[in-house]
């Protein structure tokens, strides 16, 4: 007995640390999923995702498209198999936190779209206005990408608040669209409000203390590594020095 009171400590320790790793690896390989995408998109990388109105060109209708549903090409090693385009739960292997209490969410990464206006204020009216968050941006417009977070772990969701309101959203849209159920079941994984990265709200959308008061994250450039909670929760740390304006939406948008 007093073998055993030693020794689950130390397995305890050892669980947790395996699943930060695979984590902190899940996070490198959508890190190189994300250079190789902006390889073939002219440098382009997603940032918010917002499904536009169904009926448009499907350049128009993708033109904001959401990261799981852009880099899963990136990631997939399986292109002699037969997989259905809309099926991301296959891609949980990539897009999995292990430590991640489990869920109905199989995507457990959140993107950086803070629409920042200048430095540590961020846009308000994009609460209002997804036109007004951070989409698409060109990687050679951005300052310091080594030091701006783009993507962390994606909060609990214990009462199952955000998986209810993504169930209510998207839901019907894929009843009626279902060649667009990828876009709509994945739309959601970011954040663009102070409120995503404020442990007091009631929008808390990060797990910034996950791993004994730490978090993994994926810098703009790339690498990614693990970070303090205070880090995590600091809005310098997100902020991308990209203060241009943002466009409202353009004339076919809904």
């Amino acid at each position: 007995m007093i073998l055993v009171s030693i020794l689950l400590p130390s397995l305890k320790g050892a669980r947790d640390a395996a699943r930060k790793a695979v984590c902190l690896s899940n996070q490198n390989q959508i890190g190189t999923a994300m250079a190789n995408y902006a390889l073939a998109s002219r440098d382009t990388i997603p940032r918010e995702g917002t499904v536009v109105e169904i009926g448009r060109t499907e350049t128009e209708r993708r033109m904001r498209i959401c990261w799981p549903v852009a880099y899963r090409p990136f990631l997939e090693d399986r292109s002699s198999v037969d997989v259905d385009d809309n099926d991301l739960f296959e891609l949980a292997p990539y897009y999995n936190d292990p430590a991640r209490p489990k869920d109905n969410h199989k995507i457990h990464y959140v993107t950086n779209a803070m629409p920042m206006v200048q430095q540590g204020v961020v846009d308000t009216g994009a609460r209002y206005n997804y036109w007004r968050r951070r989409g698409p941006v060109l990687t050679t417009r951005l300052p310091s990408p080594a030091n701006t977070l783009y993507l962390t772990e994606f909060s609990d969701d214990a009462n199952l608040y955000i998986w209810n309101q993504i169930q209510s959203n998207a839901v019907p849209q894929i009843a009626a669209h279902p060649d667009e159920a990828d876009l709509y079941w994945s739309q959601p994984y970011d954040i663009w409000d102070i409120l995503h990265i404020n442990p007091q709200s009631s929008q808390f959308r990060i797990g910034s203390s996950r791993h004994n008061g730490c978090g993994n994250a994926l810098y703009l450039d790339g690498h990614a590594t693990t970070l303090k909670k205070a880090d995590l929760e600091n809005v310098d740390t997100w902020d991308d020095h990209d203060y241009g304006v943002r466009n409202e939406a353009p004339a076919w948008a809904p």
